[in-house]
């Protein structure tokens, strides 16, 4: 037991060394916190507990979404469903076009690569883009 609770020890070390002190402001002093601070600080921990939980649901909304949206532009040009790259460049040849659709934030880095790679992309906020690559 004696074991455990030093290690309980070591783990609360840790936390509060690596807490906030911007939101746990009263660990840097002697006394506890204000009824104010524990307020801020439970309503700012509580925040982001459900930012959490909440990004996921919105992602895959998002996604959803943004999956009808090529969906229901790529079927307005006349276009099948896509299958894998590597049929389509058994089919159609090593020479074929592979676009990337965008959807949120890519970073510079990210973008380099995949253009030197050949891969082209398309934003989802400009889907008429894809006419430039024949679609």
């Amino acid at each position: 037991q004696c074991a455990m609770k030093a290690e309980i020890a070591k783990i609360g070390e840790i936390i509060e060394r690596m807490a906030d002190r911007d939101i746990f402001a009263w660990l840097d002093r002697s006394d506890g916190p204000t009824k104010e601070e524990r307020y801020r600080a439970a309503t700012i921990v509580a925040d982001r507990l459900c930012g959490v939980v909440a990004n996921p649901i919105i992602r895959n909304a998002q996604e959803q979404r943004q999956l009808a949206a090529i969906t229901n532009w790529l079927k307005g040009e006349g276009c099948m469903e896509a299958a894998k790259v590597a049929q389509l460049r058994q089919t159609h040849g090593e020479d074929m076009r592979f676009v990337l659709f965008l959807c949120g934030y890519f970073d510079s880095g990210y973008l380099g690569y995949e253009a030197a790679e050949g891969i082209d992309w398309v934003w989802e906020h400009r889907l008429g883009d894809f006419r430039l690559f024949g679609l």
